[in-house]
Formats: C-alpha cells, sequence, structure tokens
C-alpha cells in the first residue's frame, strides 16, 4: 500500500506534465498492486501513451505497470520494461 500510495504521488506531476503537450487534462491518478492506472479527459487526437510511459520511466517508475483511461474512449496498456503499449477493451486493475 504505501508504495502504491509514493506511485500515484510520484506519477500525478510526471502525468501532468505529459498532459498538457497537449490539451488533456488528468481525471485521476491512482496505483493498484503496482500498476499506475491514470484517466485523461480530452478531445482527438489522442495522446500519445508511449511518451507517458518514457516519462515515467525516466523519473524512477521503469518497473511499474502503467494503464492509461481515456474518458469517452480506450484503455491502453503499458508493461513495464517495454516501449510498446496496447489497446484493452476494459483495464486490468
Amino acid at each position: 500500500m504505501a508504495r502504491d500510495r509514493s506511485l500515484a504521488a510520484d506519477a500525478r506531476p510526471v502525468a501532468e506534465r505529459w498532459a498538457a503537450t497537449g490539451k488533456w487534462q488528468i481525471a485521476s491518478v491512482e496505483a493498484r498492486n503496482g500498476i499506475v492506472v491514470i484517466g485523461v479527459l480530452g478531445l482527438p487526437p489522442q495522446p500519445a501513451p508511449t511518451a507517458l510511459r518514457e516519462a515515467l520511466d525516466d523519473h524512477g517508475m521503469r518497473d511499474a505497470d502503467l494503464e492509461l483511461h481515456l474518458v469517452g474512449g480506450r484503455t491502453h496498456w503499458c508493461p513495464a520494461d517495454t516501449d510498446t503499449c496496447t489497446v484493452r477493451e476494459g483495464g486490468r486493475s
């Protein structure tokens, strides 16, 4: 639980900087069982989840998976230690 709280706190500013590159807004940032779960609001074009994955990696969260929920859109799954993301129906966490 302490790790999840720390992950969420560390991921929020990274996610907010990433969202500012487009016209998106971070709706939520949490962590569940070592998975960073971020909810994003905004209009197309869709944000690039791989850029967020890279930003989290650069800030010491390379070992945490990322689940990115686009409100009104899709869920992107970006496993730790990879530079790829896939679209999933529904979330894992």
